[in-house]
């Protein structure tokens, strides 16, 4: 049932970009894909949904380690991870490790997630439905 609920999310994203919408928020009420003021990024990155093997192009929004850093409660939780900017808001309850995530919160979390707990394969693939941009 859980993994149900976090896949829906991240399938609607994956369908809202390969039919090209411009939307970017989420039926479901607790993952807030809305994107706040960005840097948007020129280049553009191809998304691939594996089951269908279909892409589409978007464009990155780009975000500093100092916009980051605004999102730093558990209330409002983002992360840097491997380049990548994450809003884990909503995943902070379901957190296998409890409110230990939080410590990222507003950070560069790239050796936190290396290294604490047990972030397996299924840890990083979870990431995806809670990206909104890229570190400038």
């Amino acid at each position: 049932m859980r993994l149900k609920h976090l896949l829906i999310p991240s399938v609607l994203a994956i369908t809202l970009a390969a039919c090209g919408s411009a939307a970017a928020t989420s039926s479901n009420s607790q993952t807030n894909l809305t994107r706040p003021v960005g840097t948007s990024n020129t280049t553009s990155s191809s998304i691939t949904d594996s089951s269908s093997q279909t892409s589409s192009t978007t464009s990155a929004t780009t975000y500093t380690l100092s916009d980051v850093q605004q999102h730093r409660s558990a209330s409002d939780c983002w992360m840097v991870i491997d380049g990548k900017v994450y809003n884990v808001t909503s995943y902070i309850n379901q957190h296998p490790g409890g409110m230990m995530i939080t410590m990222g919160c507003g950070k560069d979390a790239s050796r936190m997630f290396s290294t604490m707990g047990k972030h397996s394969g299924r840890a990083r693939a979870l990431l995806p439905q809670f990206y909104v941009g890229d570190l400038k």
